[in-house]
C-alpha cells in the first residue's frame, strides 16, 4: 500500500495527538534526527494517507499566527489508522 519509512514516521507522529502538517514535519525530522521530509512532500503523503482512510484532517484556525491568520488542517489517526499501526508494531515485534 505504502512505500518507505516516511509513512510510518507520519503515523508515529500522529499516534498520541493530532497535528498540523508543519507540526508533523517538525516531529518527524526531530524523531529521525535529520531532514526526512520536505515541506512539499508532506502534503502529498498526507493526502494519500487521508485517501486511504488511515488519517483524517479537519480545517482549524491559525491560533499561533504561524500561517499569517490563514487556516490549516489538523490530522489525526482514524480507528483504521490505529489498527494499521498496531498491526505493524505486532509484525515488528515478531521479527525482533
Amino acid at each position: 500500500m505504502f512505500r518507505g519509512h516516511q509513512t510510518s514516521h507520519i503515523l508515529a507522529a500522529l499516534l498520541h495527538q493530532g497535528r498540523t502538517p508543519l507540526e508533523i514535519l517538525e516531529a518527524v525530522n526531530a524523531q529521525t534526527g535529520r531532514k526526512t521530509l520536505a515541506r512539499g512532500s508532506i502534503y502529498v503523503l498526507l493526502g494519500r494517507l487521508e485517501d486511504s482512510g488511515l488519517i483524517k484532517g479537519e480545517e482549524v484556525p491559525d491560533d499561533d499566527g504561524r500561517r499569517g491568520g490563514r487556516p490549516t488542517r489538523r490530522y489525526e489517526l482514524t480507528a483504521e489508522g490505529y489498527r494499521f499501526v498496531n498491526d505493524i508494531q505486532g509484525l515488528m515485534e515478531g521479527v525482533a
